[in-house]
């Protein structure tokens, strides 16, 4: 498994346990573009995936 994959795990558990409907969007709706976007570039570009999507 990648790192950012693995990354993107947890970052779903904390969404996941916050009682803010906000948060639970932000993973529906924002989190999942940025990353595909994030990965996207990355490859364009040729950097590295697990970093930037995990930063992302």
């Amino acid at each position: 498994m990648n790192k950012h994959l693995q990354v993107a795990d947890l970052v779903k558990q904390a969404y996941e346990q916050s009682e803010q409907a906000f948060a639970h969007w932000m993973w529906e709706n924002h989190v999942p573009l940025v990353a595909k976007k994030s990965e996207e570039l990355a490859q364009k570009y040729g950097a590295n995936e697990d970093q930037v999507v995990a930063g992302a």
